[in-house]
């Protein structure tokens, strides 16, 4: 291979774009056979036999959410304790119902955004002068180059 094509790979590889979408492909295919799979463990409880998923209006109204007289045990729990986990399951009721693979695509995409999340941690880690032992950039680039360019990919990946 001509060295000019092997130094734009590299060059491609460690842009944090590609990185994260590396990450994010490496998601995909992890789940890709999870889509269509029926629900599970508690998705019965929280999911299919929850009445607080079924109406958007439990989550969109402000008077309910502070109403807490007006809650049921179910859409306390809900608000107090799992309030993104539940309006994103209204959402997918909203959407879809109780067809599973809405469920496991937005599933899937808020790991993906955690992934992100842990990979964008882990590079402003990485490049710290306290990590790097270096105030001067110049410098810390020479040290653990590689180091600090992948390790954010691998955080991410685990």
């Amino acid at each position: 291979m001509p060295t000019s094509f092997v130094r734009t790979l590299r060059r491609l590889a460690a842009r944090p774009s590609t990185q994260i979408g590396l990450v994010a492909c490496a998601a995909c295919a992890a789940y890709s056979n999870t889509l269509r799979a029926p629900f599970v463990f508690d998705d019965t409880i929280n999911i299919e036999k929850n009445a607080v998923v079924r109406s958007l209006a439990n989550f969109l109204s402000l008077d309910r959410l502070i109403d807490a007289a007006s809650f049921s045990a179910n859409l306390k729990y809900a608000t107090a304790t799992r309030a993104v986990a539940y309006l994103t399951f209204a959402l997918n009721y909203a959407w879809g119902g109780l067809e599973v693979t809405g469920y496991h695509v937005a599933n899937l995409a808020i790991h993906v955004v955690n992934a992100a999340l842990v990979y964008g941690l882990a590079r402003a880690i990485a490049n710290a002068p306290a990590v790097t032992g270096a105030a001067d950039p110049d410098v810390a680039s020479e040290r653990g180059a590689l180091l600090r360019t992948w390790a954010p990919v691998v955080s991410a990946l685990l």
